[in-house]
């Protein structure tokens, strides 16, 4: 889907809500987050346009907000936290201060006893999660 006049694509269709969309710092991967027809989330992981490298959906119920600001090093951070096949996928976006910057954003994946953590280059972000 492209996003008005500034061009990007992220992995949202036609009928879908972007919610958060990012590149991964260094990389051409992006992970969109979309709300889809019937309040579900659609999670897309991959190289906008190509095949997914993860894709699911799930009720907007069975994810988790965090959406009290937690302040970690000087910075607010609101999180969206989805579970998928014994998998957590948590997307971390700060708050923009003072306002005319970009906000910062991560993602961690948790499974089992493993843990990976990605930035996202804050030039490419596109969130709609709380800003208030």
């Amino acid at each position: 889907m492209e996003m008005g006049n500034s061009s990007v694509t992220t992995h949202c269709g036609p009928h879908e809500s972007v919610i958060f969309h990012g590149r991964l710092v260094g990389s051409e991967v992006a992970v969109s987050l979309c709300l889809q027809p019937g309040l579900q989330y659609g999670f897309h992981y991959g190289v906008p346009g190509g095949a997914p490298i993860v894709a699911f959906s799930i009720p907007s119920t069975a994810a988790r907000g965090g959406w009290d600001w937690e302040d970690f090093d000087g910075m607010d951070w609101v999180s969206l936290t989805l579970p998928q096949d014994g998998m957590r996928y948590t997307l971390w976006v700060s708050r923009p201060i003072p306002e005319t910057a970009l906000p910062q954003a991560q993602m961690q994946i948790i499974w089992g006893d493993g843990e990976a953590s990605y930035r996202f280059e804050p030039s490419s972000v596109i969130s709609d999660l709380p800003f208030d």
